[in-house]
């Protein structure tokens, strides 16, 4: 019986193409063995600690030299032939959709009172002209067969040398007296391909060893526990137009020469909620929809969520000449859901003459609170003037904005960073070729990040599948949980906020959001992104700045159609200013790109060192007089953020993390920080800065981890003991 200190099964099996002849063979093999040696030493150095002391050996086969699985421990069975594979190299086009099953034959004893254990694989593949791509799945099973988890899921891509490793944590029942790791091969179906992938490594560890003795080795110091959230409807209320910018449907389309603009898969138009409501008594038929005729006109806003709805206010034109009328009738219903019933909330009946000329506004004040994500207006025209005409420009529905409050850390900040390889000279590098190094910078600076920043365009042909693949091989290298992305989501180009206005993306952003939140497609990754769409709106150097108007509209447009396909309430939308407007001007202050309290869930910032003279003083360069902005507008009700920052060779690089770290007692507020690591800002650029960062971020305050809790009501029953 094995006795459990640390378990670590090595195997491997290769697959190669049939008919190489016997010295193409021989050398094929040779090579491939070196570079499996170098790869599984360095996956056993880097990766797992502990001491293992049970080996999975393999013997040669002394015809072929190809090496074999010993049978007594490990069973490959190919299920679409339902036959064992004894030897390592067989054809992959017989793998569909049915899968290849690596199974370790032993069932894993477990004599120990701990149930946590974690389990990692290391997959490698050939080049793409030899292999089919396919899915592994990490599966774990108790002494009877009954499966405890399945504990990842990943693509395996055909490229040179690509490394995948798939792991994770395993919680076995209190009764599990034994488990049986075992490897799901999805293969793609592919007729005219060999199948070759190396499995480097299986590794199982008791997890509080393994947990421990990483953080100790790379950190010198303790692990990180588990991350207490604020709870997510904790948010403040606040008083707002809940129908700004919203999507609607009609029962019937307005007439021709008077029809609403913008239409797209999930709104009838824009006019009726773009904030723009006329005046006086001039006519601009382009701000206006009209109906002709006696037949009621119901029109259906929805909110995106449930909100608190008090009061409603309708303006548009009347012209007794011209035969604008005001209805005669307007009652307003709401639902909660879209296929619930509508239930009555509020009536108004006109007894205006219609003789006056100009706009009209009508008030309806509700008796009480409604809660609701619907709302339909039913306006009954003036049956007795066929011919007539009811133009309406805006629907305002006026209610209690409740504040999302997501991924919100009750005590501490999430601690980030924009890590590019570029970003470290080559002695740090040691040739790596991933577009990110976050290792690097955590060795650096001697503690893990819990956040990531990574940049995307926002055009069409980018799909939310590089993310994906971002995510999967660049942000879960570590035993605390899968890094957060924080993604700078920017217009590619050609793209201006017109197009997004128009509608011209509404299929890209349906397609983008539902991908985002496919499961199926993300491999079990389940956490949130915080996407930052458009940042630093409030300057003159990027293409969809100053324009608030445009922006707030753009903005609504691409956050409803999140809202539809439910990702917004996965995600976290950050509205990300620059700290400062260029130009420094009313029209261009950063409220004026405010798009509602509903379409933000953090607020983020650009702070980085402005020259002197727009600022006046060199104090006013670092960052604690930089966020004093930002702060006062939205701190008192929004989570925040430094959503990307760093000092510059122009200032006091000392000073500059010394006020970057204070921000936990000056600026609570601010629950994440996210230091932007190139071009001058490199944080060892300046080896006192890095020895300040690396003293200052060792406070358990900057947070290290993605595990979370939102058991309140435990913490606090522990709290009163």
């Amino acid at each position: 019986m094995i006795k459990w200190k640390n378990v670590s099964l090595i195997l491997k099996f290769h697959n190669f193409r049939r008919f190489l002849n016997n010295q193409q063979r021989e050398r094929a093999c040779m090579k491939k063995l070196m570079i499996f040696k170098c790869f599984a030493g360095i996956f056993l150095m880097n990766t797992v600690y502990g001491e293992p002391f049970f080996f999975e050996t393999f013997e040669k086969d002394p015809t072929t030299n190809w090496l074999q699985i010993d049978n007594k421990n490990w069973r490959l069975t190919n299920n679409s032939q339902g036959m064992a594979v004894q030897h390592i190299r067989y054809s992959g086009a017989t793998f569909s959709s049915r899968p290849a099953v690596l199974k370790y034959n032993h069932k894993i004893s477990l004599e120990r009172a701990e149930k946590t254990f974690w389990i990692s694989a290391a997959i490698r593949t050939s080049d793409s002209k030899r292999s089919a791509s396919g899915t592994i799945a990490l599966q774990c099973f108790d002494a009877k067969g009954k499966a405890i988890a399945t504990l990842e899921t990943k693509p395996v891509i055909a490229t040179v040398n690509n490394f995948t490793q798939i792991s994770g944590i395993l919680t076995c029942p209190a009764e599990t007296t034994a488990i049986s790791p075992e490897l799901r091969i999805y293969y793609n179906r592919n007729s005219e391909k060999t199948i070759y992938t190396v499995v480097d490594s299986i590794k199982i560890a008791p997890y509080s060893e393994i947990q421990e003795d990483y953080y100790k080795r790379i950190f010198k110091g303790s692990a990180p526990v588990p991350v207490q959230l604020e709870k997510p409807d904790s948010g403040k209320e606040t008083h707002g137009n809940l129908s700004i910018g919203k999507f609607y449907h009609f029962s019937r389309k307005p007439e021709f020469y008077m029809d609403d603009m913008n239409p797209g898969r999930y709104t009838a138009g824009s006019k009726l909620t773009d904030g723009i409501h006329s005046s006086g008594n001039s006519f601009q038929k382009s701000l206006f929809c009209g109906w002709s005729g006696s037949e009621e006109v119901l029109i259906t806003i929805d909110l995106g969520r449930i909100q608190s709805l008090e009061d409603a206010c309708i303006t548009g034109f009347r012209d007794a000449e011209a035969r604008f009328r005001l209805p005669l009738g307007i009652q307003i219903s709401t639902r909660c859901s879209a296929q619930g019933t509508w239930n009555f909330w509020e009536k108004w009946n006109n007894s205006s003459p219609d003789a006056m000329t100009g706009s009209f506004q009508i008030k309806i004040a509700g008796k009480k609170k409604r809660k609701c994500r619907y709302v339909q207006i039913a306006l009954q025209p003036d049956a007795a003037d066929k011919l007539g005409m009811l133009a309406l420009d805006e629907i305002e529905l006026s209610g209690r904005i409740k504040n999302t409050w997501k991924y919100v850390p009750v005590n501490g900040a999430w601690h980030g960073a924009f890590t590019p390889t570029y970003g470290f000279e080559k002695r740090l590098r040691n040739n790596r070729k991933e577009p990110m190094s976050i290792q690097i910078f955590e060795r650096l600076v001697g503690k893990q990040l819990s956040m990531v920043l990574w940049y995307q365009g926002m055009s069409p042909e980018r799909k939310f599948a590089e993310i994906q693949d971002f995510r999967i091989n660049d942000l879960s290298e570590n035993f605390f949980g899968q890094r957060f992305l924080s993604l700078g989501w920017l217009p590619g180009k050609g793209i201006v906020l017109d197009d997004i206005i128009s509608g011209k993306l509404d299929d890209y952003f349906y397609d983008y959001f539902s991908d985002s939140i496919d499961k199926n497609k993300n491999f079990g990754i389940a956490s949130p992104i915080w996407f930052r769409p458009m940042n630093e709106f409030n300057s003159n150097w990027v293409p969809w700045g100053l324009a608030p108007d445009q922006f707030r509209a753009a903005w609504r447009r691409m956050y409803n159609i999140a809202e539809q396909v439910g990702a917004a309430e996965q995600h976290i939308f950050v509205w990300s200013p620059n700290h400062r407007s260029y130009p420094d001007q009313p029209w261009n202050k950063m409220e004026r790109y405010w798009p509602g309290d509903q379409y933000v869930d953090w607020v983020g910032v650009s702070c980085y060192p402005p020259s002197v003279q727009y600022v006046g003083t060199e104090s006013n360069r670092y960052t604690v007089e930089r966020c004093r902005e930002v702060n006062q507008k939205y701190g008192s009700y929004k989570p925040m953020m430094i959503a990307e920052g760093g000092y510059s060779d122009t200032v006091d690089c000392s000073e500059f993390v010394r006020q970057w770290f204070s921000f936990h007692e000056v600026y609570p507020s601010f629950k994440a920080m996210i230091w932007e690591n190139h071009n001058t800002r490199v944080i060892q650029a300046d080896k006192n800065a890095l020895e300040i960062y690396r003293k200052e971020v060792q406070n358990p305050y900057w947070i290290s981890t993605t595990w979370i809790t939102n058991d309140h009501d435990r913490d606090k029953a522990t709290a009163k003991k």
